[in-house]
């Protein structure tokens, strides 16, 4: 291996290096240094404004400008990408440019890593392998972000759906005491937190709407949108229903709830209902081969020497 050869190697090692170092101080949380806002909707930094710029907020500029070049439109509040980062729990004002700038750089970061790495390792690079690889790590890196927050929407929505019916209850109970619904709601928003988190900042967040002057059908409906399950959306058109027509909120909260455990419980029972039909996969390709060599083994090695011993003696 010549001496270029090994400087390049250094070159991408070194520029990995930086970037993970990079990407885990972007997403780590330092108390000390700032706090997270829950009125608001980006992070606010500590009230020292002389605070110097850090390598992680320079990175995050740079990579939210080459979002804002690729998506005009997309920090938009009513943007399809912005609505995808709500449900994933990402608030920030530039969190969707940054996630269209992260798409970028991995969709060109991974073919030119491979690229390199590949004409490092084979001084002749057959294109017939070449560019079908190219392509592939094109396409995967400008898709990893996205399934990754996909699978962040996926955990957050069952943990609201989850404890919603909860939630649903210690609001019916408040009502019934005595209190009003936005009362009700700010009260239970406090007991919520220890045990769900993401239903704490959505139910802190419809508190702090109401608070502000918001009418109650916007804060509901601001509410269906950031957490984007179906159920939430009925229970929202449900209590728009009662206030406009004054019906029993308690009432009407306790039906709801019921049907929320309903369709838990379904989908519960659903989930346990494929459990064979996933089980019979790894059963006949892992399970089953060992246990036929376990049984049949000894059984096949003693006919094969009786068989042999009546073919010696023949």
């Amino acid at each position: 291996m010549t001496i270029t050869q090994i400087a390049i190697l250094g070159g991408v090692f070194l520029v990995f290096s930086l970037g993970s170092y990079a990407v885990l101080r972007i997403f780590s949380s330092r108390g000390e240094t700032r706090r997270i806002a829950l009125v608001s909707e980006h992070r606010v930094v500590e009230s020292d404004t002389r605070e110097s710029v850090t390598i992680r907020d320079l990175l995050r500029r740079v990579v939210s400008a080459i979002g804002a070049w690729s998506t005009r439109d997309a920090s938009l509040d009513g943007s399809p990408v912005r609505i995808h980062l709500l449900n994933a729990g990402m608030r920030g004002t530039n969190a969707a440019l940054f996630y269209g700038g992260v798409r970028i750089l991995l969709g060109l970061g991974l073919p030119i890593t491979f690229g390199l790495i590949y004409w490092l390792m084979r001084r002749q690079p057959g294109a017939d392998f070449l560019l079908p690889s190219l392509v592939f790590f094109a396409i995967a890196g400008y898709y990893l972000p996205y399934i990754w927050v996909r699978q962040m929407i996926r955990r957050r929505q069952r943990d609201l759906s989850e404890h919603f019916p909860d939630a649903l209850d210690m609001i019916r109970m408040c009502v019934e005491a005595g209190l009003g619904l936005d009362a009700a709601i700010s009260r239970v928003e406090k007991e919520i937190r220890i045990s769900c988190e993401p239903l704490y900042e959505e139910l802190h967040l419809v508190s702090l709407e109401l608070r502000a002057g918001s009418s109650r059908e916007r804060a509901f409906k601001n509410l269906a949108m950031r957490v984007g399950l179906p159920d939430v959306d009925a229970l929202v058109s449900m209590l728009i229903q009662v206030e406009r027509f004054g019906t029993s909120v308690a009432e009407s909260i306790r039906i709801h709830s019921d049907t929320f455990r309903t369709k838990r419980r379904q989908r519960a029972e659903e989930q346990a209902a494929k459990v064979p039909v996933k089980l019979l996969f790894p059963m006949i390709f892992c399970i089953f081969p060992g246990l036929m060599v376990v049984l049949l083994g000894p059984a096949l090695i003693a006919l094969f020497r009786t068989l042999k011993m009546v073919g010696a003696g023949g």
